[in-house]
């Protein structure tokens, strides 16, 4: 089996893992932090492109300590596995999720073994392969290898990739869904929904009608027949949304927080007691906020399954998966 590491939003290593269980049924979890899983699969290096993490390594190495890591790297350099897939590299060394320096002598050193054993030039821009000395919190060092590319950056405001795939997803997406973002912004939740398994139909609403705008002319460039029946953007306020009772099965949001934006002192108990009329019984809300307090004391309506503390652009926040009682 081929043992890989994936970095993960801060908090979500548990969603992660069970993601990985459901999506390849060899897989054995071998460490996991708060950012972090190893683990090993006969999945192909090709197909482990997972939408629910920041980035996949291939792991080459391990010792305790990044120092006593690179240490061992250049005395078996042998022995790990051979890559000819790229036509430069470059090192990167990360020590408790920052990026720092080895001392440069031993860089030096790393870097003279690194090329005489792949035959590709050394380069500080523009290389296309990347190998990582990465230490863990707990002293756990790892030699990688990176197989995902750099991501886009998110427009502001909007949710990274991986946080609306796993918000998503943590609705346990069905094809008969009746779904809601009734705060969606420029809509990164309900797209990213509308390519998991199928649906009855997407709400998207939200009172920008710049969003909104935003949100159509990306919906413009989709080609699919069911997706434009089904898709339904609309500038309206939630509190005067017009669904009826029980018609709406899954909820998942990112409401306002009120640290940006000013939300009036009840508004989370008046969304919460909204979303508990229209939504049927059964079934579910994932809700994406800072205000922690006010999610506890208005979920009377729900059953609260799991929460996830995580951090979001450097902002503490929930995230909070409930069931319609």
């Amino acid at each position: 089996m081929t043992r890989y590491l994936s970095t993960c939003v801060a908090g979500f290593a548990k969603a992660v893992q069970t993601f990985l269980l459901q999506d390849m049924p060899d897989v054995h979890v071998v460490f996991s932090d708060d950012g972090c899983v190893v683990y090993e699969t006969n999945t192909p290096e090709n197909m482990v492109n997972l939408p629910y993490v920041n980035n996949t390594f291939l792991v080459l190495d391990t010792a305790k300590r990044a120092e006593l890591l690179v240490e061992k790297v250049i005395a078996d350099i042998k022995k790990l596995p051979y890559r000819s897939d790229f036509k430069s590299f470059k090192i990167f060394v990360s020590v408790d999720g920052k990026l720092t320096a080895l001392s440069r002598p031993l860089m030096a050193r790393l870097v003279d073994t690194l090329k005489k054993r792949t035959h590709r030039p050394y380069m500080v821009r523009g290389a296309d392969g990347e190998f990582w000395v990465m230490q863990r919190q707990n002293g756990q060092a790892f030699f990688l290898f990176r197989l995902t590319t750099l991501k886009k950056k998110p427009a502001r405001g909007e949710l990274r990739p991986e946080i609306a795939y796993t918000l998503c997803r943590l609705s346990c997406p069905k094809p008969e869904d009746v779904f809601l973002d009734p705060f969606c912004g420029s809509g990164t939740l309900a797209l990213t929904r509308s390519r998991l398994t199928g649906y009855r139909g997407i709400f998207a609403y939200d009172s920008d009608a710049t969003l909104i705008e935003v949100l159509k002319q990306k919906t413009k460039m989709i080609k699919s027949a069911k997706f434009n029946r089904s898709f339904f953007i609309k500038r309206r306020d939630f509190f005067e949304n017009g669904f009826q009772d029980g018609f709406i099965d899954v909820i998942v949001t990112d409401p306002p927080w009120g640290i940006f934006k000013t939300v009036a002192s009840d508004f989370y108990q008046r969304f919460i007691a909204e979303a508990a009329r229209i939504i049927k019984s059964g079934g579910r809300m994932i809700v994406l906020t800072a205000c922690k307090n006010e999610m506890d004391a208005g979920a009377r309506f729900f059953k609260l399954e799991e929460r996830y503390d995580i951090l979001v652009s450097g902002q503490k926040a929930g995230v909070f998966v409930l069931r319609r009682l």
